[in-house]
This record gives C-alpha cells, sequence and structure tokens, in this order.
C-alpha cells in the first residue's frame, strides 16, 4: 500500500511520446500505453525521485489552492495507477518523525 512518506520515481524503462499537450507512456513491461493529460501529467512529472507524496501533494496545493480537498485523493490515486503499471518505483521512504 502506496504511503504519503514513500519517494516515487520514474521506471527509466519506459520511453515517453509528447502528442497535443499529452504524454504516452509505453512501458515494456506491457502491452499497453497509458495517456497523461492535465493533473496527471504534472504529477509524472514531479516523480523525481526525491520529493515524497505527501511534498508532491503540497507542492500541487500551494499551486492549485482552490482544489486542496481533491489534491491528495488525486495524487495517492495517480501515483498508486502509476505504480501497478510499473511506471514508478519507490526508491525508498522517509523517516518519520516521532
Amino acid at each position: 500500500m502506496l504511503t504519503l512518506d514513500a519517494i516515487p520515481i520514474k521506471n527509466p524503462l519506459v520511453s515517453e511520446s509528447k502528442e497535443d499537450g499529452e504524454v504516452i507512456l509505453y512501458s515494456p513491461n506491457s502491452e499497453s500505453a497509458v495517456i497523461l493529460r492535465d493533473t496527471s501529467l504534472i504529477i509524472w512529472a514531479l516523480c523525481d525521485g526525491e520529493s515524497s507524496v505527501s511534498e508532491l501533494i503540497e507542492l500541487l496545493e500551494e499551486r492549485f489552492p482552490d482544489h486542496r480537498e481533491q489534491i491528495q485523493t488525486d495524487v495517492v490515486s495517480t501515483v498508486q495507477t502509476l505504480l501497478d503499471k510499473q511506471l514508478l518505483h519507490i526508491v525508498l521512504s522517509q523517516p518519520t518523525s516521532s
């Protein structure tokens, strides 16, 4: 299960194709393609292997303050979907402070 301290990074084997404001991701692990647009495209771009899921949420809340209620759900759902399709990996989780 995805946690908010997990740090997602793009699978280096995934190829990207940009077309008409969308990005199409091709995974070597499956025969399907994933089309990203709008919020999912921003989330994909932020998955740099340095920012945790909670940091991605914070960045998007700052950028889109009128949509705060939906952002956490969108980020967690998108990251989990991209993990399930092996387009992202988790590099590590940040230690939680006590």
